[in-house]
């Protein structure tokens, strides 16, 4: 009976390192993507990279967020684009993308599109499972007919709807 105890104590160390590693492994790994600006009117350019840096920080700031999904840092994944010579001001291509996000090592990503017509913003996020390379047709952020100045005020909004579809 005394070497059973330790035995048995042994065994459910194990099995709770190898459940909390497993666990672990099955977080994805998410990349966001500075959005494609549609019209390529260059004054509107500036917004593919800051909404996309504020989608990171709303999304660091979700609680429990960190156990669900690992975020690649857009510092990271713009310094890929620059080696990979990709345009970083707005990625024409959805293979540039996913070859970038491919050798960040991501699992899905998250990549938008937008257009500015008449002062204001029409918005499209999308999470895209880089195992299929297919979008999730039911987590998709939209943000429509904000003033341009004032887009970043639906980055709550567009990420409350992207939320659910980031975990596996």
């Amino acid at each position: 009976m005394k070497h059973i105890m330790p035995c048995v104590i042994i065994a459910l160390f194990f099995s709770g390192s190898i459940t909390l590693f497993a666990q672990e492994a099955d977080k994805p790994i998410i990349t966001i993507f500075p959005f494609k600006n549609l019209y390529g009117e260059e004054q509107y350019d500036d917004l593919g990279w800051s909404y996309a840096d504020s989608l990171e920080v709303w999304f660091n700031r979700q609680e429990g967020a960190d156990k669900q999904f690992e975020l690649i840092a857009n510092i990271d994944v713009q310094d890929q684009m620059v080696a990979q010579n990709v345009d970083v001001k707005s990625p024409s291509y959805e293979t540039d993308v996913w070859t970038i996000a491919e050798a960040l090592g991501a699992n899905k990503m998250i990549w938008g599109t937008y257009f500015t017509m008449y002062g204001k913003v029409f918005l499209k996020v999308e999470i895209i499972d880089l195992s299929i390379n297919m979008s999730d047709t039911k987590n998709v952020g939209e943000s429509k007919g904000l003033l341009y100045e004032d887009a970043h005020n639906s980055v709550e909004d567009v990420g409350e709807m992207l939320l659910p579809g980031l975990p596996w």
